[in-house]
């Protein structure tokens, strides 16, 4: 179960990083183009699937931390740091 949802958080990682990163990169072309239907159509295209891609992205990440949290070696807990002024 790790595994497969290693390789999950990996794929939908990447896909989200692409997706927007087309996004973006359409909306460069757009404003250096001053073509506004450019910017639009990347829009289009590109925001909501990165939107998707990034939800699932975090709730594989949110599911895989509560799985598999990593226990601290020691007992201990851990003090917060003091502040000096």
């Amino acid at each position: 179960m790790k595994k497969t949802l290693e390789s999950l958080f990996v794929v939908f990682l990447v896909l989200f990083i692409v997706s927007g990163a087309l996004l973006v990169v359409g909306q460069i072309i757009g404003v250096i183009t001053q073509n506004g239907d450019t910017i639009l159509y990347s829009q289009n295209i590109f925001a909501k699937l990165a939107f998707i891609l990034s939800a699932i992205t975090s709730v594989i990440a949110y599911i895989w931390n509560i799985v598999y949290k990593k226990k601290s070696t020691n007992n201990e807990e851990i003090e917060p740091l003091s502040e000096t002024s």
